[in-house]
C-alpha cells in the first residue's frame, strides 16, 4: 500500500512536468471519460464530482479494492489571428501531450479515497513574425493534483472533499508592450510555481433513474518564480516573481439512466475568472527598477456539456456529446492570450477484454471565433485520447 502511494506521488510530478510542455486552448481536451463524451453507464455518472466517486465502489471496483486509470491525450490547437492592422497570422503547428492519472481505493462499504491528476486550465499559442520580426509564444497552465475522500451518508446522498495542489507554469515570449501596444523590445520569461486550494462535492440520487450533483473547486493562488531576458540591442537577464490566481469552478450536473445500458448526462459549469488577479498580473524584477503590469481583464464564463452513452454488450461501450463554452477574454484577447466562444463535439469507445481491464479511446474537435476591438481570433482544436483502466 505504501509503495503504491509513493508510486502515485512520483508519477504525479512526472505528469506535471510533461503536461507543461506546451500551451492549451481553453476549448480544451475533456479526458477519455467525461460528460462531454457521454460518461459511462457502468461508472460514475459525473466523473469529476466527488459525490459520484462512490459509484466506483458500486460499479467499477466490484470485488476489487483498487481502481487505476492512466491515460494521455494528444491535442493539436490551431489559431488564426487578424490584428488591428488587418494583417493575418496562423499559429505554428504544435502537438501537446497531456497525461492524466486517476486512482481510487475502497474503504469498507460506504467510503472511497483516491487522487485525480490532470491539467485543469490552460491557454497559449505560438505565432511567427508577429511584430518587428519577432516570434511569440505564450503558456499559462495549471496541473491539478486532487486527493479526495468520498462517503455515502444515506442510500441517496454521497459527499466528498479534499485538498488541491496546483503546479503552474507561465511562459511569455514576444514583444514587450505598454498597455498592449507592442514595442521593438523582446522579452523571454519562464516561471514555475505551486499553490493549493480545496474541492467539495455531493451527489443525490433523486430516483432510481435520476441523479443530480454539485461540485466546487476553489480558486488557487500560485507563487511563480523564474527568470527573464530583455533584449533591446543589448540583453539583460533578471529574476522575476509574480502571483497568479486560477479561478473557482462550480459544476451543476444531472443524469438520467432510463435503463442499465443507457445514460444521458448534462452539466453547467461556472468559471469565476473576474474574481481573481487575472484582471491585472504584476511581474516584479530583482534588478530592473520596474514592475510590469499585465492587464488581462477576464470575465466570468460558463460551459455547457451534454452527452449520451450506451453499453452495447459486456465488452463494448460507446458515447458522445457536445460542449459549448463562451469566452472569458472580452477586452485583451490577442496573439498572446487567444480565446473564443467555442463548440466541441466528441466521441469515445470503451473495450473491456476482461472484467478487470479496459481500454478507452476518444476523439474530439472544437472550434470558435472571437472578435474584439478590431482584432479577430479563430480557434480549431483536434484531440485524440487513450487510457487504460485496471481493477485489482
Amino acid at each position: 500500500m505504501k509503495k503504491l502511494t509513493l508510486m502515485l506521488v512520483i508519477l504525479a510530478f512526472g505528469v506535471c512536468q510533461v503536461a507543461l510542455a506546451g500551451g492549451l486552448s481553453r476549448i480544451a481536451a475533456t479526458g477519455t471519460t467525461d460528460i462531454g463524451l457521454g460518461s459511462d453507464p457502468d461508472g460514475p455518472k459525473f466523473p469529476h464530482n466527488l459525490g459520484s466517486k462512490l459509484q466506483l465502489r458500486q460499479f467499477q471496483l466490484l470485488d476489487s479494492n483498487n481502481y487505476l486509470e492512466i491515460g494521455m491525450e494528444a491535442m493539436g490547437p490551431k489559431f488564426g489571428y487578424k490584428d488591428s492592422r488587418r494583417q493575418e497570422f496562423t499559429s505554428k503547428d504544435m502537438i501537446h501531450i497531456l497525461p492524466a492519472v486517476s486512482y481510487a481505493r475502497k474503504l469498507g462499504d460506504d467510503m472511497v479515497w483516491g487522487v485525480d491528476i490532470h491539467t485543469n486550465f490552460g491557454i497559449g499559442a505560438s505565432f511567427k513574425d508577429i511584430w518587428y520580426g519577432m516570434d511569440s509564444r505564450t503558456l499559462v497552465s495549471g496541473t491539478y493534483i486532487k486527493p479526495y475522500l468520498s462517503k455515502q451518508l444515506t442510500d441517496k446522498l454521497s459527499i466528498g472533499a479534499g485538498p488541491v495542489l496546483v503546479m503552474s507554469m507561465m511562459n511569455w515570449s514576444g514583444p514587450f508592450d505598454i498597455n498592449r501596444v507592442p514595442l521593438p523590445i523582446r522579452v523571454d520569461m519562464q516561471t514555475i510555481g505551486f499553490g493549493y486550494g480545496f474541492q467539495i462535492g455531493a451527489m443525490y440520487q433523486v430516483t432510481d433513474q435520476v441523479a443530480v450533483g454539485m461540485n466546487y473547486l476553489s480558486k488557487v493562488t500560485v507563487d511563480l518564480r523564474g527568470h527573464c531576458s530583455v533584449n533591446a540591442g543589448i540583453s539583460v537577464r533578471d529574476n522575476v516573481k509574480l502571483k497568479y490566481e486560477f479561478p473557482e469552478k462550480l459544476d451543476f450536473s444531472v443524469g438520467y439512466q432510463p435503463r442499465a445500458d443507457w445514460l444521458l448526462v448534462a452539466q453547467l459549469t461556472y468559471f469565476g475568472y473576474s474574481e481573481t488577479s487575472l484582471n491585472t498580473a504584476q511581474v516584479h524584477f530583482d534588478k530592473l527598477p520596474i514592475v510590469k503590469l499585465v492587464s488581462l481583464n477576464w470575465q466570468d464564463n460558463i460551459a455547457i456539456n451534454v452527452g449520451a452513452s450506451h453499453v452495447i454488450n459486456e465488452r463494448w461501450t460507446v458515447g458522445g456529446g457536445v460542449t459549448y463554452m463562451n469566452k472569458a477574454i472580452t477586452k485583451t484577447a490577442d496573439f498572446m492570450t487567444p480565446d473564443a466562444n467555442g463548440w466541441a463535439v466528441g466521441g469515445r469507445v470503451k473495450y473491456s477484454p476482461t472484467d478487470s481491464f479496459s481500454v478507452i479511446t476518444s476523439l474530439s474537435y472544437g472550434w470558435g471565433l472571437n472578435e474584439v476591438y478590431g482584432r479577430e481570433i479563430s480557434t480549431k482544436v483536434a484531440t485524440a485520447g487513450v487510457s487504460a483502466c485496471w481493477k485489482f
